[in-house]
């Protein structure tokens, strides 16, 4: 029924005619990504060349990131410091001075908490919830 709706210009489609243009403006926007994909797959050893030469390009960077979080971190010594164990006092100077490691490690607890949060509900539902005792008993 392709009747203009009170002369305001709107086509109203049945939902089989709709469903048809909605997959049609999908397939014509997914068409050049499954385009590159193929062309992609057709080609052996593509990934892995770009992956080998993405870690060849990063790793210089990424090894010289992780040798000063090591440093800070005082897991390996400086060449101006004596060897010796991180102390408790050394990892909260680490959250008083860094402002990204206070925030991951802000973050962290978080995460934790919510995950405490998720298994108290799993485990009220459990016990709540008739019959469902057995989940919460040993089995052998």
């Amino acid at each position: 029924m392709d009747a203009s709706a009170g002369g305001s210009g709107v086509q109203r489609l049945r939902y089989g005619d709709l469903k048809k243009k909605v997959a049609d403006i999908a397939a014509a926007k997914i068409e050049p990504i499954q385009k590159r994909y193929r062309e992609i797959v057709a080609e052996p050893g593509y990934v892995a060349d770009v992956l080998r030469s993405g870690a060849e390009r990063v790793s210089p960077l990424a090894n010289a990131t992780v040798e000063v979080v090591k440093q800070r971190m005082v897991c390996t010594p400086r060449a101006d410091m004596e060897a010796r164990p991180a102390s408790p006092t050394a990892y909260f100077r680490l959250l008083a001075r860094i402002v990204n490691f206070r925030l991951l490690w802000f973050a962290q607890i978080v995460s934790e908490i919510g995950d405490w949060f998720y298994a108290v509900a799993i485990y009220s539902l459990c016990l709540s919830t008739p019959g469902a005792g057995a989940l919460s008993r040993w089995r052998s």
